[in-house]
């Protein structure tokens, strides 16, 4: 018995560098007996699809965890946290986790981008410079 997780898309089986290899590791996929998914493209799920079947249903649920509706900073990915566990030809399960207590600290990749986070530092005129020298501006202003 075996327990193996594979992050990768499908697609990363193309790069393998013999048939063997491709054939080899579409085995792992196929032998799959749970497959979790978080959010996916159409074009992804079709490959997935060919795997473990989907209801139309799922596969919507699916891709529309795939894109934020905003790059605002803070603003929350619409596939946070969630998941669909499939079992054979079963329906999926969809499933919602949240970080709790310590783990907000622990896990939340998204600080470093919050605006109250982030280190503001001044920029001396040299650095600004060196810069604008390097695109081939000769002095400290640009439009000159």
């Amino acid at each position: 018995m075996a327990s193996i997780m594979i992050t990768h898309s499908l697609a990363d089986l193309d790069s393998l560098a013999t048939e063997e290899d491709r054939v080899k590791a579409q085995g792992f996929a196929d032998r799959s007996a749970i497959t979790v998914l978080a959010g996916l493209p159409p074009r992804e799920l079709a490959r997935v699809n060919e795997i473990t079947p989907l209801t139309g249903p799922e596969q919507q649920l699916v891709t529309s965890w795939s894109a934020p509706d905003s790059w605002q900073p803070g603003a929350r990915h619409p596939g946070r946290g969630k998941y669909l566990i499939k079992t054979g030809d079963r329906l999926g399960v969809p499933i919602e986790l949240f970080l709790i207590g310590r783990e907000v600290d622990l896990y939340d990749t998204d600080q470093k981008i919050r605006p109250d986070h982030r280190q503001h530092r001044t920029v001396t005129r040299d650095e600004v410079n060196r810069v604008w020298s390097r695109c081939g501006v000769r002095s400290g202003n640009p439009g000159s």
